[in-house]
């Protein structure tokens, strides 16, 4: 639990920089120069609703590679349908062009937390094979020397 309690946490403030990164890029191309104070809060919002449906890869078992492609395929899914909805309620998008602009955005912040977790994921599982080589080292030395 304490591991899907990081997780949320860690993807709200991934999403939420990567989403303030790419509509800073999208409206520096524009010419926007600010933002009024409620979207930034809008941002807040976003990063919160976002990051809960990553409990959906969160399970007490070992996940088969089908499973965990399923998962990201729904968790897309999830996030794009909140993200549109978020987009139709705080009206940030008018028409079908502005609101393919959106999701193409989702899709590179998506890109950008999968890619974060992924190498968060393999630092972590490289960090576990190493203590389990010392540690099987260690036992192999220990049985050579009762030998």
């Amino acid at each position: 639990m304490k591991e899907l309690i990081k997780m949320v946490i860690t993807h709200f403030f991934v999403i939420t920089v990567a989403v303030l990164f790419f509509t800073t890029l999208s409206n520096t191309i524009d010419g926007v120069e600010e933002y009024p104070i409620f979207f930034i809060w809008q941002v807040f919002i976003t990063g919160i609703v976002s990051a809960l449906p990553s409990i959906i890869f969160y399970s007490k078992k070992e996940l088969t590679k089908r499973q965990w492609k399923l998962r990201y395929v729904i968790h897309f899914i999830l996030i794009e349908s909140i993200i549109l909805t978020e987009g139709r309620i705080f009206n940030w998008y008018s028409n079908f062009l502005s609101a393919l602009v959106i999701v193409l955005i989702v899709v590179f912040v998506y890109i950008v937390v999968f890619t974060y977790s992924y190498f968060i994921d393999f630092n972590d599982a490289q960090k576990v094979n190493s203590a389990l080589r010392t540690f099987n080292k260690d036992e192999e030395e220990k049985e050579n020397k009762d030998i």
